[in-house]
């Protein structure tokens, strides 16, 4: 784990240095010129081989030892989302509307709320259990006096080591820009310093779940190559209603490998009544969705397209039909929501 008084510099170079020796072990060529053929399938013996099948562990879409992102602006309620996720995984529960295959052993690493928030969230969403297990920053410092950062190859060792250990196969990470120190999120290379881990995770079936933040775009923050070893990736948007009310906001999915079909969107509202949670979840149908988007501001075909995951093609037809049922306006290729007061 880092020091917390260590100095940056210091710690880079003390990483690379630990990076540079991690891959010589891993990619040394006397090995590979020993091993490698030993490692080969042929074609033929692949098509018949009785491969290990991923179980689904949540819905249709999340498979044990997916790699997934749940994303969105700040203060939409993602860690709401990530923590009834990672209860429900714990005890075999619904997590809202989703299905939850069979009970796991859950790792939560919290590197922003406080430990009192977290407290009152997880015994709102559920009985206490064994099997769920939180590394807050706060409790995790008054304790040993360590700062978690992901980054630091003792700290993933570690995660690693008492994962295999405790038969945790399920890890949440929240948030990405809290736990890894170091790392230019725009920068492709930087996240070379986590992707060794990731896969070493992903062949014992453990599965990790980021939770990070949005850009000024819209889109998850920093570099796109983080991306490419998601198995899914769910967006939060910001949904319209009295904030008063608790976290609301809706659910669209931007990836879903290994699912046939686009899971289903839902709006979402975790409202606090009297120290309980009253959570409500709706099913969103597409032109909902579509709706929602023009409300949280996006105006062109392109740009909604690219959210939903749909071609152009059918966001055109959205619009048409939202047009014709006299809730959007359509101004050179512009969506917007129209007004009480303006006539058809």
């Amino acid at each position: 784990m880092q020091n917390p008084n260590q100095n940056t510099n210091s710690y880079n170079d003390d990483f690379d240095k630990k990076f540079k020796q991690f891959k010589q072990e891993e990619d040394d060529s006397e090995h590979w010129v020993k091993k490698f053929a030993d490692g080969l399938i042929t074609d033929e013996d692949l098509s018949s081989a009785d491969l290990k099948e991923q179980k689904l562990i949540v819905g249709d879409w999340w498979h044990e030892g997916d790699l997934g992102y749940i994303y969105g602006a700040r203060g939409l309620g993602k860690t709401w989302l990530s923590m009834l996720l990672a209860k429900g995984l714990a005890l075999k529960t619904k997590a809202g509307p989703w299905h939850v295959y069979d009970e796991h052993k859950v790792l939560y690493l919290d590197g922003e709320n406080a430990a009192k928030e977290m407290k009152k969230r997880t015994t709102m969403l559920g009985k206490p259990t064994e099997n769920l297990v939180y590394a807050t920053h706060q409790i995790l410092f008054e304790r040993i006096n360590g700062v978690m950062n992901i980054a630091d190859i003792e700290l993933q060792t570690a995660i690693y080591d008492y994962c295999v250990a405790s038969s945790v196969d399920i890890v949440f990470l929240d948030n990405l820009s809290c736990l890894a120190t170091g790392i230019d999120e725009n920068a492709g290379g930087d996240h070379e310093k986590l992707l060794p881990w990731l896969l070493q995770l992903r062949r014992a079936n453990i599965s990790v779940a980021f939770v990070h933040h949005a850009g000024r775009g819209g889109k998850m923050r920093g570099h796109s190559k983080r991306e490419d070893a998601a198995a899914w990736i769910i967006k939060l948007i910001g949904a319209t209603g009295d904030e008063q009310h608790g976290a609301q906001f809706t659910t669209t999915f931007e990836k879903y490998r290994g699912c046939e079909n686009q899971p289903k969107s839902y709006e979402w509202c975790f409202r606090q009544v009297n120290g309980e949670l009253d959570l409500i979840v709706k099913e969103l149908g597409n032109l909902a969705v579509f709706r929602e988007l023009v409300e949280s501001g996006l105006e062109s075909c392109t740009d909604i397209a690219e959210e939903m995951g749909f071609s152009k093609a059918y966001v055109c037809k959205l619009a048409k039909r939202a047009e014709s049922e006299g809730w959007l306006t359509i101004t050179k290729g512009r969506y917007n929501i129209k007004r009480p007061d303006q006539p058809f």
